[in-house]
């Protein structure tokens, strides 16, 4: 057990690390990379921002392009004799899963379908560019497609994710963000103190009503 653990996180490693030690991947991830962390460090500047549909949009339309980048290294590597290739069966099979997953998110976004919240989950430039730089060392560095390269992939996601959102953290804000941020934890809180109060006036009302049925059927039953 604690084996499968240790070689699943070293498949993770070795995923992360790829695009670094192949050139010819590391020109095709590096502008996801930079992007990655100057929106990071823009929207961990003005944190007070948020997503909005147009950018979850833009983001989608970002995959979009991926996915065409991926097809095109499969054709290049493989050309058009796909059926003679197990190998290029599955990689191209999940390409073609990455690019049907991507047109639902254009038409989710295009069409404002799920909820705000959800859909700015699935199209934040972390969910994003992450999962596109985990596709991309995948295919391109020749891994076995695998239910244990699945997990790993996976997990480095979420890894990447919980380091990215940590950093993030520690970027200082700009007085105006600071301010907003204030702002909009003190309408939680009397939001949630209003939901409070009136809750607290409701069971009032409803432990009222209750004395009242009790007395005055006591009173009926005085009178009998």
């Amino acid at each position: 057990m604690i084996e499968n653990i240790i070689n699943i996180l070293l498949l993770a490693k070795d995923i992360l690390i790829g695009p670094f030690i192949d050139s010819s991947i590391l020109w095709i991830v590096l502008p996801l990379i930079l992007i990655l962390i100057l929106i990071d460090l823009y929207f961990g500047r003005h944190r007070s921002e948020e997503l909005g549909w147009n950018s979850a949009f833009s983001n989608s339309i970002s995959m979009l392009w991926i996915c065409i980048i991926i097809f095109r290294f499969l054709f290049q590597e493989y050309g058009f004799e796909i059926t003679l290739s197990p190998i290029a069966v599955k990689e191209f099979a999940i390409a073609g899963i990455l690019a049907l997953w991507v047109i639902v998110i254009l038409t989710l976004n295009f069409f404002h379908i799920v909820p705000k919240k959800f859909a700015f989950i699935i199209s934040s430039s972390k969910s994003v560019y992450i999962t596109a730089f985990i596709i991309i060392s995948v295919i391109f560095g020749d891994f076995a497609l695998d239910s244990i390269t699945l997990i790993a992939s996976v997990i480095l996601l979420l890894i990447l994710l919980v380091f990215l959102n940590a950093v993030k953290c520690l970027i200082p804000m700009t007085n105006g963000a600071k301010q907003a941020v204030k702002r909009k934890e003190n309408k939680k809180k009397k939001s949630k103190a209003g939901k409070k109060a009136a809750q607290t006036k409701k069971a009032k009302k409803a432990k009222k009503r209750i004395k009242k049925t009790l007395r005055n059927a006591r009173k009926k039953l005085e009178e009998k």
